[in-house]
């Protein structure tokens, strides 16, 4: 994947859930215990999660030495769903054969199974195939996130040079499964098969409550599972960079940029010392992006709050 710039599978899954609610799709696996609301990081070049700091954690802020954040709280919706199948809109599924002895790649236990072929009708398409329910968690107040960034954004940009080229999210919230399959079909009539458990099989729906995964073809699928789940979509704020030409003086410069969000948030302004450079002093600036839907306060259901710095 890292060599195929052009084609990168976790740019691509992105891309076919670019306008989904829950936010961004990860396809390279990261467990919930990782990847939490409240969690400052950066994608690395090779589309796998990197925490800077997690913002519920006293500790950690003072270990790096950033400010603090008050009266963070991290909470779980009571409220969860089996997704079973997750499609970008241009995929289609269907049943291939309703009978027919199937073999689990784990157990190697050979029971009656329903196959499945999914395909992309138009472009590049993604599919999650997901067992149990998915578990929503969220920062609560997740404006205060974006708040604290204002003030530590510059710091970051300088203690951490990668984030002066990947950017940084601020997550709020996270959708979680105990086990997931992910797919991407990169062009026009490539297909992802599987087979599953008969007694797991509803008509028009992947059901996974029962033996779930039995096989698949190739190395189409990717399969994670952790006890604490396997993060399918997170959302929150990303800081895109905006470098300005080498020695400009952003100061002098009216402010453009502005993010319709929930209230207006400006870019953040960052000048830095480049030691790639001989100590140049550069100029740029972290343009906040919403991504995924934002989470109203009558969506809350009375969810349970997670312990305090416990993590």
């Amino acid at each position: 994947m890292a060599g195929d710039s052009d084609m990168r599978l976790d740019k691509v899954l992105a891309d076919c859930f670019g306008h989904h609610a829950e936010g961004h799709a990860l396809y390279a696996a990261v467990s919930a215990a990782e990847l939490k609301p409240g969690c400052c990081g950066y994608m690395d070049r090779d589309g796998h999660w990197t925490t800077i700091v997690q913002l519920t954690k006293p500790s950690d802020l003072q270990k790096h030495k950033f400010s603090e954040f008050k009266d963070a709280k991290i909470k779980t919706n009571p409220i969860s769903e089996d997704w079973g199948e997750v499609k970008s809109s241009n995929v289609r599924g269907k049943l291939i054969k309703a009978s027919g002895e199937v073999t689990d790649p784990n157990t190697q236990a050979v029971s009656v199974g329903a196959s499945f072929s999914y395909s992309t009708q138009d472009g590049a398409g993604g599919i999650f195939i997901t067992k149990n329910n998915v578990t929503e968690k969220y920062l609560e107040d997740s404006w205060l996130a974006d708040a604290w960034m204002e003030k530590n954004g510059p710091k970051i940009a300088n203690d951490i040079p990668p984030t002066r080229d990947r950017g940084v999210w601020i997550v709020t919230r996270t959708f979680a499964a105990p086990e997931r399959y992910v797919a991407v079909l990169k062009e026009n009539g490539e297909e992802a098969s599987l087979s599953i458990n008969a007694d797991a099989y509803k008509v028009g729906k992947v059901e996974t409550s029962a033996s779930w995964w039995s096989s698949y073809n190739g190395s189409m699928w990717k399969y994670a599972e952790h006890k604490d789940g396997v993060v399918l979509f997170m959302a929150g704020t990303y800081y895109k960079p905006k470098l300005w030409s080498k020695g400009f003086n952003r100061e002098d410069q009216p402010k453009k940029e502005r993010f319709l969000g929930d209230g207006a948030m400006e870019p953040i302004d960052v000048v830095f010392t480049d030691a790639e450079d001989d100590g140049c002093v550069r100029y740029m600036q972290f343009v906040p992006e919403q991504v995924g839907k934002p989470r109203k306060k009558e969506d809350d259901n009375g969810g349970s709050d997670e312990e305090y710095d416990q993590y």
